[in-house]
């Protein structure tokens, strides 16, 4: 399976392979500690991620390097990007799914070092607290001949990351997956941006045609449901044949396979070897439109002071993801079978925001956000 922003975002609410429907109820099902753990995740790393996404903002913002300015920051996702993503994940969906066995090694690579990159982003304000505990500067750098230079703080982030991920590649346990997925789920938030609500709509609308089609509809085509195959496919683990070869696989045993993290996973309280699934991409999309409403709310904060913020969306908006979240979680159960979540996380964010943006008056402002005009407004204020 492949890593890049689009492929970890398999929407795959949760499946559970029940003995019977009879022997369980849908309200027993949601207070499964699987559904239970995934709700409390999603939560926290939306709110976190879209948290991070300001002091990103606000570092490169207050830099004085010019360099540091223009070559780093964070993606801004445009107008052509939102119509045609929904295509291109579609495209980069059906190559995994009729090629992974082909280039799986390509995908465990990439994965790798994506998971070690996106951990080192997230250990990185853990370093620095360590290091302002030991009364040591962490923001001296550290010369490297053949490289750039790093800080310390860059440094340890980046041995400690690719040590937890050379754990989960040996061990291949789940708790470290949902780790390096979590850490790819804040990455992506912090550096990924939607410019207005308008852009927003349109790929969260696109991509939840793309969920619809291959949760529902590709089983009529290929004869399986393509993106829970694709989310649930391992890849074939590189170590197991380094360790083969080196005649030490039964000393040092190394797990087969990788089920790679493009989703969390929590085990059920219900059933023993049973895990319930939440989809990166769940989290991720919905998640961006979440970031973007807390900017715009901090951004018309300072412009409009005198006349009262305008705030309440960011709220309104967690609370509307969480309630998506359970009805997804309500119909995987009612009907025994993996959903397509954003079928129900788009529009319980989407038409409560726009209601209320509208009743207050700015939904054209938010529709046509212009982040840029905005910073010259703000530096006029100041």
């Amino acid at each position: 399976m492949s890593q890049s922003p689009l492929s970890t975002t398999q929407q795959i609410t949760s499946e559970f392979h029940s003995p019977s429907i009879a022997e369980r109820t849908i309200f027993s099902g949601l207070f499964d500690t699987s559904r239970i753990c995934i709700f409390g995740c999603a939560l926290f790393l939306i709110i976190y991620g879209s948290k991070r996404s300001l002091s990103v903002d606000s570092l490169f913002t207050d830099s004085k390097d010019e360099k540091n300015k223009e070559g780093k920051g964070s993606h801004t996702i445009e107008l052509s990007h939102a119509i045609f993503l929904p295509i291109g994940a579609s495209l980069s969906l059906l190559t995994m799914f009729l090629f992974f066995n082909v280039f799986q090694f390509f995908f465990i690579i990439s994965t790798t070092v994506l998971s070690v990159l996106s951990f080192s982003f997230l250990l990185l304000q853990v370093c620095e607290k360590c290091f302002n505990f030991c009364n040591i500067d962490g923001n001296s750098k550290i010369s490297m001949r053949y490289c750039n230079d790093y800080t310390r703080n860059e440094c340890l982030s980046l041995l400690v990351s690719t040590i937890i991920v050379s754990v989960w590649i040996f061990t291949g346990h789940w708790i470290l997956m949902d780790a390096i997925g979590c850490a790819l789920c804040v990455t992506m938030l912090s550096y990924i941006r939607l410019p207005n609500l308008k852009v927003a709509t349109l790929l969260l609308v696109g991509l939840l045609v793309y969920d619809v089609f291959w949760v529902f509809l590709s089983e009529y085509i290929f004869n399986d449901n393509v993106m829970l195959r694709v989310a649930t496919r391992p890849a074939y683990n590189p170590m197991n044949y380094v360790a083969k070869k080196l005649n030490i696989h039964e000393k040092v045993p190394v797990p087969k396979n990788l089920s790679l993290p493009g989703k969390l996973m929590f085990p059920s309280s219900r059933y023993p070897n049973r895990f319930g699934m939440l989809g990166l991409g769940d989290i991720v999309l919905p998640g961006l439109l979440i970031s973007f409403i807390l900017r715009f709310e901090k951004s018309n904060t300072k412009l409009k002071s005198s006349q009262g913020a305008m705030t309440g969306y960011y709220n309104m908006s967690v609370i509307t993801y969480f309630i998506g979240l359970l009805i997804a979680t309500t119909m995987s159960e009612m009907f025994q079978a993996a959903q397509p979540a954003l079928l129900y996380l788009v529009p319980c964010i989407l038409i409560p925001l726009i209601i209320q943006a509208y009743r207050k008056g700015d939904l054209s402002a938010m529709w046509n956000y212009d982040a840029g005009e905005n910073s010259k407004e703000e530096q006029l204020i100041v």
